[in-house]
């Protein structure tokens, strides 16, 4: 089990970056804006956050968790609404803790907040 960890820390680790407008991890691609489909691709998969964020009882709402990039997150993206993200089943990748939930913002102006955490 500390093995399977252990692993996700490290992919989780080596694939978050600073994922922003008009960038890519492999070269520069210009003035391209953020697809709004973009928060629609991480419905239903499981994301890690690339910033800090804030859990939110409802979109607009009252702040529940105030989580930080030192720490990866991961789960299942529930829904979107806008700019919002609903998760159920959110916990740190290094920790077996309870699971929490809460909605927050998958993008922030041109920064994407998430991204879709694959194992290979």
């Amino acid at each position: 089990m500390k093995a399977v960890i252990t692993l996700l820390i490290c992919i989780a680790m080596a694939t978050c970056s600073n994922t922003k407008r008009g960038t890519s991890s492999e070269k520069e691609t210009g003035d391209i804006p953020i697809a709004e489909n973009y928060g629609d691709s991480l419905v239903g998969k499981f994301v890690t956050n690339l910033y800090e964020f804030k859990l939110y009882d409802q979109p607009e709402g009252k702040v529940t968790e105030e989580l930080y990039p030192a720490r990866h997150y991961g789960g299942h993206v529930k829904e979107k609404k806008g700019d919002w993200i609903r998760f159920e089943d959110l916990r740190a990748i290094n920790k077996l803790a309870v699971p929490f939930s809460g909605w927050t913002k998958w993008r922030e102006n041109d920064t994407i907040l998430f991204k879709v955490l694959k194992m290979q």
